[in-house]
């Protein structure tokens, strides 16, 4: 059964407005780049810009674990 979100703009505004990540977020992102393989596409998913997808996966890449 497929849902839709209502007002999905709504959501993109949302993502934008937030100044931090939280920890949750960060690591479902670093999964969405561990399935998908390609961080242009997530970053354009997401909102998130390329460059801090790099850093992040950076991040957990030498440590791990959150780094957050």
């Amino acid at each position: 059964m497929r849902k839709a979100v209502d007002e999905p703009h709504l959501l993109a505004e949302f993502i934008q407005e937030q100044t931090s990540y939280s920890p949750d977020f960060k690591a479902l992102v670093l999964r969405m780049l561990d399935q998908q393989q390609d961080v242009e596409q997530v970053a354009l998913k997401t909102l998130v810009p390329a460059r801090t997808l790099y850093t992040w996966l950076e991040q957990w890449n030498q440590t791990k674990k959150k780094p957050w």
